[in-house]
């Protein structure tokens, strides 16, 4: 007897529900995007902070966060589909992969 998994729509039957494996390259980009923006932070409060008032070293704070969180969600974007699934073209070069492995 095999088990599957999934769950029984209106009618009943069985719909399988997909095995999800995220892609390492957007996880990494998103790592090494929050990192990057730490670093600039600590860069930007140890050398060119002190000319600003405390109101304009916030609003640098802000939208340098704005701005990484803009960036690292275009590109979460670029791989993934709204809905979650990974774009047709990501599957196709991950499919290539599994083969040749």
């Amino acid at each position: 007897m095999t088990a599957t998994s999934g769950e029984e729509d209106e009618r009943g039957r069985k719909q399988q529900q997909q095995q999800f494996e995220p892609q390492v390259g957007p996880i990494v980009a998103s790592i090494l995007g929050v990192v990057g923006w730490l670093v600039f932070i600590l860069l930007y409060a140890l050398f060119w902070s002190g000319g600003f008032s405390l109101f304009q070293n916030v609003i640098v704070t802000v939208v340098s966060l704005a701005i990484a969180g803009l960036l690292i969600g275009a590109m979460w974007l670029v791989w993934y589909r709204p809905t979650g699934e990974l774009r047709e073209r990501y599957k196709k070069e991950k499919q290539e992969e599994e083969v040749q492995a």
